[in-house]
């Protein structure tokens, strides 16, 4: 997965025909290359939403944003990718995503690991609408995260122009999600 994820991404910034601006560089950053070493990285832990979840009980969301310090930074903007975790909707959370996170700060993006409300009814007594809510409230979480990170994007350098969303299994879908209703616009 992380190997395809850095492919699609080298693909989208490595062809020097299609270059826009500052990221035509020759430092082989947004590649299969690191730019950046680990200890290069800063990493923020925040909230950004209050929610309600499943139960009815309150529930504070909260997401990691990885990026390279400002200090081994050249370029005003970079790209982001949020990164989102499996888990069927019931479990999981945005710490098994904070590898692919530190490999693409590595890399020059800011990645962030977000959080989202968990659970829905499950078998023996599976009731299909408790599903679609869980789904509907993983990308209400997903949309609030793409939202606090661009009204912060001056803070993590953000090109607002490049924003990009991966994950695996029900995070996988969720990320297709993400975009789906801008693309049809």
């Amino acid at each position: 997965m992380k190997i395809v994820l850095c492919f699609v991404c080298f693909l989208l910034f490595a062809n020097t025909r299609n270059c826009r601006g500052q990221y035509c560089s020759n430092d082989n950053r947004f590649t299969q290359t690191p730019t950046f070493s680990a200890n290069q990285i800063q990493i923020d832990s925040m909230p950004f939403a209050n929610v309600i979840d499943w139960q009815g009980a309150n529930q504070t969301l909260k997401l990691d944003v990885y990026y390279p310090k400002n200090s081994a930074e050249t370029i005003s903007k970079r790209p982001l990718i949020m990164m989102i975790f499996g888990g069927g909707f019931v479990s999981g959370n945005r710490s098994q995503v904070s590898e692919y996170c530190l490999d693409f700060a590595e890399r020059g993006f800011v990645a962030v690991a977000i959080d989202y409300r968990l659970g829905h009814e499950v078998a023996p007594c599976t009731d299909t609408l408790s599903w679609e809510k869980a789904v509907y409230r993983v990308h209400q979480d997903a949309h609030a995260a793409m939202r606090f990170m661009v009204a912060h994007a001056a803070t993590y350098k953000i090109d607002t122009a490049w924003l990009f969303a991966g994950g695996y299994s029900a995070g996988a879908g969720t990320a297709l999600a993400l975009f789906w209703k801008t693309h049809l616009l």
